[in-house]
C-alpha cells in the first residue's frame, strides 16, 4: 500500500470523518454519529483469496428503530473499469461471512444431532444485515467507468431481461465535484478543510479569493497530508508562517506555471499555423508561375498581360500580385504586348 492509500485509510477510518461520509453520501441527511459506529475487520475470504476493503464499520441507524448495518468504504484514485465485480465481491463476501457465523451458532444448538447438510438446517431466524460499500473516487479526471455489472456485461449477446437479473450498482461518489446540498452536511472540519480544496484546487483564481477572504485558516496535520497527497500542490510548515499562507504561494506558482505553458502552447500553435500558411503561400505561387510557364509555351502567341489576367480570374488575385509572383521566379522578362 503506497503513501496516498495508507493516508486516505487512515483519514477515513476516522469515525467522525466516516460519520459524516455515510450521512452525505449514503442517507443523505443525518442519520448515524460517530457514537453509532464499531470498528470492523474489512477482511473477508472468498474461498480462494482474501479481499479486504479500505475500511468497514458496523453501524447502528437510530432514526426510528434501531436498524444495524455493514458499511464499507473503498478509496479510489483511478478509474476501475471492472469495479462493479470488485465490489459485488466485496458485498457478497460480507453475507458469505455472516451466513458461517450463522452456521457455526446452529452447530452449538444442533450439537449431538447428525445433519447431513447444514443449510438444510436454515430457519427463518437467519437474518442477514444488509451490507452497503459506499466508493470515493478523489482523481481529477471525470469517472467513466461502469457503475454496474450491465455495463461491464456484452449486451449484443445477452437479453435485457438477463441482464437486469444480473445486474448490481455501484454507489460511486466524485469527491472532487460535490453538490452544495452534500457539503452542508459535512460537519468534520477537516473534511471541511480536504473538501474545499479539491472543489477550489483546479481553479486558482477561486482558490485564491478564499484565501483573501480568511476561508482557509487553522488546518490540521492530518488534513495537510490529505490535501498534498490528493493535489499537486506542496504544503511545507515554516516558523512564523502557516499552512494558509505557504499554500497560498504554491497557488499563485501553479497558476503562473499553467499560464506559462498555455502561452507557450498558443505560440507554438500560432507558429504552427504561419509555418503551413507559409507553404501554402509558397505552393501556390509556384503553380501559378508554373501555369504561366506552361501557357507561354503551349501558345507563344498569348500576350503576357492576357495570361495574367487569365490567372488572375481562376485563383482569385489582383493582376498586380500575379505579376509579381511571376517575375520573382524569373518565370519570363515581364512585357505588356
Amino acid at each position: 500500500m503506497g503513501r496516498k492509500d495508507t493516508i486516505l485509510k487512515d483519514f477515513v477510518q476516522r469515525n467522525d470523518v466516516f460519520a459524516d461520509l455515510c450521512n452525505a453520501f449514503i442517507f443523505g441527511k443525518k442519520m448515524i454519529s460517530f457514537a453509532d459506529l464499531q470498528e470492523q475487520d474489512g477482511s473477508a475470504d472468498t474461498g480462494r483469496t482474501s479481499m479486504q476493503r479500505d475500511v468497514e464499520k458496523l453501524c447502528t441507524v437510530k432514526e426510528h428503530l434501531p436498524v444495524r448495518m455493514m458499511i464499507g468504504i473503498e478509496n479510489q484514485n483511478y478509474i476501475d473499469y471492472a469495479i462493479p465485480v470488485r465490489i459485488a465481491q466485496y458485498d457478497f463476501a460480507d453475507y458469505g461471512k455472516q451466513m458461517r457465523s450463522y452456521f457455526r451458532s446452529r452447530r452449538k444448538e444442533l450439537k449431538g444431532r447428525k445433519v447431513r447438510n447444514y443449510p438444510q438446517e436454515v430457519t427463518k431466524g437467519c437474518v442477514l444485515i444488509p451490507v452497503q460499500t459506499l466508493v470515493l473516487y478523489w482523481g481529477e479526471g471525470e469517472w467513466d467507468g461502469p457503475l454496474s455489472l450491465r455495463g461491464v456485461m456484452d449486451d449484443n449477446h445477452m437479453q435485457d431481461q438477463l441482464c437486469e437479473c444480473n445486474d448490481y450498482h455501484v454507489h460511486l461518489v466524485c469527491m472532487r465535484n460535490l453538490a452544495k446540498k452534500q457539503m452542508d452536511l459535512i460537519d468534520t472540519e477537516d473534511l471541511k478543510d480536504v473538501l474545499d480544496f479539491l472543489q477550489a484546487a483546479d481553479h486558482p483564481e477561486k482558490m485564491k479569493q478564499k484565501l483573501a477572504d480568511g476561508y482557509f485558516r487553522a488546518i490540521s496535520d492530518e488534513a495537510v497530508d490529505v490535501i498534498s497527497v490528493l493535489t499537486d500542490i506542496s504544503i511545507k510548515k515554516e516558523e512564523g508562517r502557516n499552512n494558509n499562507m505557504c499554500y497560498a504561494i504554491d497557488v499563485i506558482k501553479k497558476e503562473y506555471a499553467a499560464e506559462q505553458v498555455a502561452i507557450a502552447r498558443a505560440e507554438a500553435e500560432e507558429e504552427k499555423k504561419e509555418a503551413m500558411a507559409e507553404v501554402e503561400r509558397t505552393t501556390e505561387k509556384k503553380l501559378i508561375a508554373g501555369s504561366f510557364e506552361r501557357m507561354k509555351e503551349n501558345d507563344p502567341s498569348l500576350k503576357d498581360s492576357e495570361i495574367i489576367r487569365f490567372l488572375a480570374q481562376i485563383f482569385g488575385k489582383s493582376e498586380k500580385t500575379i505579376r509579381r509572383w511571376v517575375r520573382n521566379h524569373n518565370c519570363y522578362d515581364m512585357q505588356t504586348r
